[in-house]
């Protein structure tokens, strides 16, 4: 059986973009003024992404909202900030994943999910914390493919 792709990779060169961008801006310093976004933004190919599909009219759309509750894993979070040990007697962990709220949304990051979870600090005592993840390294609550919810 096939697996349909949900992406695909395409290579641009940055000059195109360059190119494309120059031709957008309505200055007598256009050149300037690229200049400068293109080469802001070739320090992270995210950037440039982002800007060639903003140049085609692509909007990159994130389904999550501010108020979702998810499922993220453990490993990626500030962890030097809690016991992971403490937190797992607790039972807050599920398949190394913990129940946490998105608190905000940046898409023009790498980390565009900001997180709050309940989490036990090396005292003992139940703290909050909040660690910036990747969209990848969560899921919807409803999404849930392991075992069901302790919470």
């Amino acid at each position: 059986m096939a697996i349909s792709k949900t992406h695909i990779d395409v290579k641009v060169s940055v000059e195109s973009i360059r190119d494309s961008l120059r031709k957008r801006i309505i200055s007598e310093n256009s050149m300037l003024i690229t200049d400068v976004i293109i080469n802001n933004l070739k320090n992270t190919e995210m950037g440039l992404e982002q800007l060639f599909n903003a140049l085609s009219g692509i909007e990159d759309k994130i389904s999550y909202k501010v108020g979702d509750h998810v499922m993220v894993e453990v490993d990626p979070l500030y962890t030097w900030k809690f016991s992971k040990e403490k937190s797992a007697e607790a039972g807050l962990f599920l398949n190394n994943r913990i129940r946490a709220q998105i608190m905000e949304i940046n898409p023009y990051s790498k980390t565009p999910l900001n997180l709050i979870y309940d989490v036990v600090d090396n005292k003992g005592e139940y703290i909050k914390v909040e660690s910036p993840v990747k969209i990848d390294q969560v899921c919807l609550e409803d999404d849930w493919p392991g075992e069901d919810l302790p919470f």
